[in-house]
């Protein structure tokens, strides 16, 4: 049992977890559209999550030093496998950056900014990282993470395959800001309170309706979108509801880190047993 703590705190806390949550969400458009996956930018999607979830915490400790939680005390006390992971996956993203369009290239720029500035301070009169601003780190989490699952395949695929996915685009967004908010749920005591976070404005268990209801929501988007009845997803909606409604302020972090993340990977594989097993059953 020990043993299995320690694997899932490693894939957890090394951010492959979150990479592989990336990358699948970036799969659920090709499935969702019926097209030819591109596993360059599955790729892509993994290896550049991983850097910039190891960079940006990475970063927080060796700027100000703080290490709360048990992610980054394991941080703290694996410097040289940090380093690794960050150079390996940087690596990883450059040969899969060859040969993509120009107007995503822009896209993946302008996301590049918003997670570097994220817990950089930006220079001049502001002087402060977007984190910090009130009210807009679970919009800007969600931004990125929907521009890259459906803005990213949508640039690099042929002309007129299909049309803008804005309404895939709305359904990730408001998956993402519901499995965020747990995480706001966790950090509510180490928040500080101008930041304004939806469970400091709401308290936990509203804060937990409204995920409960986005997760809803999503599902409603998902069904709109691949336009016929998703029986899997559904019962993944149930599974994500339970999940997330089970989130406290004092639930162990990796509760965080591995299940509630695990629903970035969870909702693709159902969509998958949804849209292609069931047309080709094995």
């Amino acid at each position: 049992m020990n043993l299995l703590y320690r694997l899932i705190s490693f894939l957890a806390y090394s951010n492959s977890w979150i990479g592989l949550g990336a990358a699948a969400f970036l799969w659920q458009y090709y499935l969702i559209y019926d097209l030819e996956c591109n596993w360059q930018l599955i790729g892509f999607a993994f290896f550049a999550t991983v850097l910039t979830y190891t960079f940006q915490r990475y970063y927080k400790i060796i700027s100000d030093g703080k290490t709360a939680g048990p992610r980054m005390l394991w941080m703290k006390e694996n410097p040289n496998l940090i380093k690794g992971i960050m150079i390996t996956s940087g690596l990883g993203c450059l040969p899969l950056l060859w040969g993509m369009s120009w107007s995503s290239y822009l896209l993946l720029f302008g996301c590049g900014l918003l997670s570097l500035f994220y817990v950089i301070k930006i220079p001049g009169k502001i002087s402060r990282n977007l984190r910090d601003i009130p009210s807009l780190k679970i919009f800007l989490i969600g931004l990125v993470w929907a521009a890259t699952s459906t803005l990213l395949p949508y640039l690099n695929q042929p002309a007129e395959t299909v049309e803008v996915p804005w309404l895939l685009f709305i359904a990730d967004f408001i998956f993402v800001e519901a499995i965020t908010i747990p995480f706001d749920i966790r950090d509510i005591i180490l928040d500080e309170t101008e930041k304004k976070t939806i469970p400091q404005l709401l308290g936990e268990r509203n804060s937990l309706w409204v995920a409960s209801f986005m997760l809803v929501l999503n599902y409603a988007l998902l069904l709109l979108t691949a336009d016929q009845f998703l029986a899997f997803t559904l019962t993944a909606l149930s599974l994500s509801i339970i999940f997330v409604r089970a989130s406290t302020s004092d639930t162990d972090d990796i509760y965080f880190s591995f299940f509630i993340d695990g629903l970035l990977i969870l909702q693709p594989t159902v969509v998958f047993m949804d849209l292609i097993l069931l047309k080709n059953p094995i």
